[in-house]
């Protein structure tokens, strides 16, 4: 099973707080997010921060991917992890669902390559140990 965890992008001041310096606690569709430390208190709320979720998975030096990552292989694929929105319902109940979406490519091939599974793509490539995190969505 894999690990329930979140980081937090401040909107206002355009940085990542990861789990080692906040708390998120969530109340309904809304949350909250406290910082942790010397000066403990609440942050902000969903109006404030824009929450990734752990997907589970590593990259090739053991850094954690996380949804919006942005990731780069060997072949000089660039893609991006994204929530499959349109997953039918047993997927949804049962499974975590991210996908791949290819942003650029220099392969003749990949155009017809938009978007792949990513517990399928990490589970049967090889190009899996070999991808590595190379920004996200909010950089």
């Amino acid at each position: 099973m894999r690990e329930i965890k979140f980081r937090a992008w401040e909107i206002a001041k355009k940085r990542m707080l990861t789990g080692d310096q906040i708390e998120i606690s969530f109340t309904g569709s809304s949350f909250g997010v406290y910082h942790l430390g010397e000066s403990p208190g609440c942050l902000g709320d969903e109006e404030d921060f824009e929450l990734d979720q752990y997907t589970g998975i590593k990259d090739k030096s053991g850094v954690e991917i996380y949804d919006g990552d942005k990731v780069s292989d060997e072949h000089g694929r660039i893609m991006q992890i994204v929530w499959c929105e349109d997953a039918d319902e047993y997927t949804r109940k049962h499974f975590a669902r991210w996908e791949l979406k290819l942003l650029s490519s220099t392969e003749k091939w990949a155009r017809n390559f938009e978007y792949a599974d990513l517990y399928s793509w990490f589970s049967y490539s090889t190009d899996c140990l070999r991808v590595e995190v190379i920004g996200n969505i909010h950089e």
